[in-house]
């Protein structure tokens, strides 16, 4: 199996010497394992097909430093998932020392007996060798390892072959399940390096980014990414590295995206009701725009408005429930979004502290049989905008859950003064449990001047009455939205 090797900024340590690749073992009294000799250097090129220069610069020029970047360290335990006959394992060896541990796997036998030769000659009992058979389960303890190598492996999972032709793609399920079993061994806070060249031949995506937001997706974080010399299919090459970091998994629901690549896109033109509001959302906002987004959960809607009002416009997300809220600052961070200015406030009608209820991936004032209750602050947004200075809203989009007729009478002000369009998520389940219907919501706004049409965001080619509708639109200035011309732009993208 190929191999590559790269580094990723976690920092480096000094103690580990970049001079003690020489020829010859150093003194074992002064160090406490030796450098990788000339023996084991010209085996490991002969095995890899590759020039002893090329061997010689990765060991002497570059193994310490790409090592230590990655974030190897004395006496951890590390995992080198396709070790192929150790270009990577032996170095790691060296540096973990006798207190550490190295877990070289590999489905090649042959490649394992090479290992170990290899291992035996430098004195390297602290290698431990593990045959795979091709396998992604590794016989290891929950949480037992500090970093896992993962390098130009996870495009061969599920991947096949028949007389140099692809016969199958290694697919994301495929991924999976070694990325799940890497997430198994490996400890709280652990880091995981990760290098994949060949996604375009040998996998159903294109992409990097589409590949770490699989990773990410598994419960691991994005830390860091460089480019570095590594040995890749025989050669001394640049070659880019990324390094994750084990964290808490997200609930159902509130998986990391990353909004424009490609899986993402996908994956939300399959969902009809959110490619609906994005689809209206994006028709709305223009660029400068001030928006006021209410129950922004895990932040789909808010990086798609954050888009099309640019840097030059703003928005304020609010989602009051700490799990939703961590998800949405998160996915802010990976979108590289800094127009947007996150709230962990519920909106109401006064500022206060009030009873809220998560059930399924929402949450609100309505209680349900299966939801948990948390209790949150809240503002409104006459409050809001006065505290914030804020000048002006032209967009407020809002889920709220059954609580839209506190939200504007809390606004009231900011409704008459700004007149800003207005998208609204209709509960009509919630709203019932009130005591009120949409009707209630359409003649308040009615009153403050606006005008209301009613929207089936998974239907926007169709007319629907209050009763039916998924949300309203409402405007002042009379230009309510064309959604069926709306809906037709969607169906050409």
């Amino acid at each position: 199996m190929a191999r590559g090797f790269g580094t990723c900024p976690f920092g480096q340590d000094p103690a580990i010497r970049r001079d003690s690749w020489d020829d010859n073992s150093v003194n074992r009294e002064e160090q406490q394992l030796p450098g990788i000799n000339r023996f084991v250097r010209n085996k490991i090129a002969e095995d890899n097909g590759t020039m002893e220069t090329d061997l010689d610069m990765w060991l002497k020029e570059h193994a310490d430093d790409c090592l230590a970047a990655i974030g190897v360290r004395p006496g951890q335990r590390v995992l080198d998932f396709g070790c192929a006959n150790g270009s990577y394992t032996l170095p790691a060896a060296k540096i973990v020392g006798k207190q550490g541990k190295v877990y070289a796997i590999e489905k090649s036998a042959e490649a394992l007996e090479t290992l170990r030769r290899l291992a035996d000659a430098q004195g390297f009992a602290h290698i431990d060798t593990i045959n795979t058979h091709g396998g992604v389960r590794i016989p290891l303890e929950d949480e037992s390892v500090d970093l896992v190598l993962l390098h130009d492996v996870l495009h061969l999972i599920g991947w096949e072959e028949n007389r140099g032709q692809t016969t199958r793609r290694s697919t994301a399920t495929d991924r999976r399940s070694l990325l799940e079993e890497m997430y198994r061994v490996m400890k709280w806070d652990g880091l995981l390096s990760v290098f994949s060249p060949h996604l375009v031949t040998h996998t159903d995506i294109a992409s990097e980014d589409d590949l770490n937001q699989e990773i990410e997706s598994v419960g691991f974080r994005l830390e860091k990414e460089m480019y570095h010399q590594l040995i890749h299919d025989g050669h001394l090459q640049q070659g880019r590295l990324y390094g994750f970091r084990k964290r808490e998994r997200s609930q159902p629901g509130l998986e990391p995206f990353v909004y424009d690549s490609p899986s993402f896109q996908t994956q939300l033109k399959q969902n009809a009701h959110h490619h609906g509001e994005v689809t209206i959302l994006e028709a709305m906002a223009e660029p400068g725009m001030v928006v006021l987004e209410l129950g922004a959960n895990k932040g789909v809607t808010t990086v798609a408005l954050a888009k099309s009002v640019g840097p030059e416009g703003q928005v304020h997300a609010f989602e009051p429930v700490p799990e939703y809220y961590a998800a949405l600052i998160e996915n802010l961070r990976l979108n590289e979004v800094d127009n947007v200015r996150a709230h962990q406030l519920a909106v109401t009608d006064k500022e206060s502290e009030t009873s809220y209820y998560k059930h399924g991936e929402g949450s609100g004032i309505v209680e349900t049989d299966d939801a948990e209750e948390i209790i949150v602050g809240t503002t409104s947004l006459d409050n809001f905008m006065a505290e914030q200075a804020l000048e002006r809203v032209d967009l407020i989009n809002m889920d709220c859950e059954g609580a839209e007729l506190l939200v504007f009478r809390g606004a009231e002000k900011t409704l008459q003064h700004n007149g800003p369009q207005v998208f609204c998520e209709i509960h009509h389940d919630y709203l019932s449990r009130l005591g009120q219907s949409v009707h209630d919501i359409v003649e308040y706004l009615h009153v403050l001047g606006f005008q209301v049409v009613p929207v089936s965001v998974e239907a926007l080619d169709k007319d629907v009455d209050l009763e039916s509708c998924t949300h309203i639109c409402a405007v002042t200035n009379g230009n309510l939205p064309d959604i069926k011309r709306i809906g037709r732009r969607q169906e050409k993208a």
